[in-house]
């Protein structure tokens, strides 16, 4: 098995494989079924404070599958070290992410249709699909019996003028296949007002754009002391700061166990950290603005800021975090603003020890 500096480190390529064979040998996997994902099961936080380096953590994995021939999602534990299928539970009612092989499928199957190439050429008067491009979209639910017993596709669908072309230059408008991904056919074309092409290009590659800016000097960037910061597996350290980054399929980019140690002052900042544009933007501001700070100053400081974004109203010694006062318009992006400082407090209320 993978070595591993860090218990949060995400799952190796070795460690994937391991956990897909164990799941087939357990006969958990048929040929209709999908690996949705397969991710680090994370080891309980005790484990993970009391880790000095030296200690072997069992390694788990937590993988969602999908079977398209009985339209079930099924999610799994495995123990890796243990060589065995510890959990197994079937989640009914769902529809996990689609896959990357799933988006082939689909665009394969929406290009090949009869139905969906006689709607291109009767709106777009287009006969060759070789440069239409199929972008897969979940369908949603909104309540239609179809949806319960299908896993169903809305692609978005758009045409290059060239193989080179920017795909998403000029979308195609007023046509919206509909696929069935457990069989990988169009079960309709839905057809709104037409819509013509974009007239102009939108390619604004280097090698298609003609006119280019000029006078600029040339920018060095250079260290030659090599770089501030130690990368030991997935553990990042650079001066007082220390954090794990990790991936995911869901998530993508996590930093995981955020650390900074700076005498009796904070050191815990986060034990995970992902999110959306504004949390992941209020986290970075957070870490900074809590830097040095006790925890009761911790406390006032994100008081001043909440006001900020249910107000908009911000004190003149807040110039960073100033710049939310625009989510108070958006009352359900408050939230998000606000999301990674209740961590930060709710974290600061446990003893925690830093490894």
């Amino acid at each position: 098995m993978a070595t591993v500096t860090h218990p949060l480190e995400p799952l190796a390529a070795a460690e994937v494989r391991w956990a897909v064979a164990i799941l087939a040998d357990a006969g958990k996997v048929g040929p209709t079924t999908r690996f949705i994902s397969v991710a680090l099961k994370e080891p309980p936080k005790a484990v993970v404070h009391a880790f000095t380096g030296t200690e072997v953590v069992p390694r788990e994995a937590f993988a969602v599958l999908f079977d398209n021939a009985t339209n079930a999602c099924h999610e799994a534990v495995v123990s890796l070290a243990g060589k065995a299928v510890t959990g197994w539970k079937h989640v009914p009612g769902v529809q996990p992410t689609m896959t990357a092989d799933e988006m082939a499928e689909c665009e394969a199957a929406v290009l090949a249709s009869p139905e969906f190439r006689a709607a291109l050429k009767r709106h777009h008067g287009i006969d060759d699909t070789a440069l239409v491009m199929v972008d897969i979209w979940s369908a949603g639910n909104y309540g239609e019996p179809e949806e319960a017993a299908r896993r169903l596709a809305r692609p978005l669908c758009f045409v290059r003028s060239d193989p080179t072309d920017n795909g998403y230059a000029r979308p195609i408008e007023g046509i919206r296949p509909v696929v069935d991904l457990n069989t990988m056919t169009v079960i309709r074309v839905e057809e709104h007002d037409h819509r013509p092409l974009p007239p102009q290009a939108g390619n604004y590659a280097a090698a298609r754009v003609p006119e280019k800016r000029v006078g600029i000097k040339p920018l060095d960037i250079t260290q030659p002391e090599g770089p501030s910061f130690e990368v030991v597996g997935n553990q990042v350290t650079w001066q007082n700061w220390k954090f794990v980054i990790g991936f995911n399929a869901r998530e993508g980019l996590t930093l995981h166990h955020l650390r900074y140690a700076d005498g009796g002052r904070i050191e815990g900042i986060s034990f995970e950290g992902s999110g959306c544009a504004i949390s992941q933007a209020s986290a970075s501001l957070m870490t900074t603005q809590l830097k040095g700070k006790t925890p009761a100053e911790a406390e006032e400081t994100y008081k001043r800021f909440s006001n900020i974004v249910k107000t908009g109203q911000a004190p003149e010694d807040f110039d960073e975090l100033a710049a939310f006062a625009g989510v108070h318009t958006f009352p359900a992006r408050i939230k998000c603003a606000t999301l990674a400082w209740h961590a930060a407090l709710e974290a600061l209320k446990q003893p925690e020890t830093t490894p």
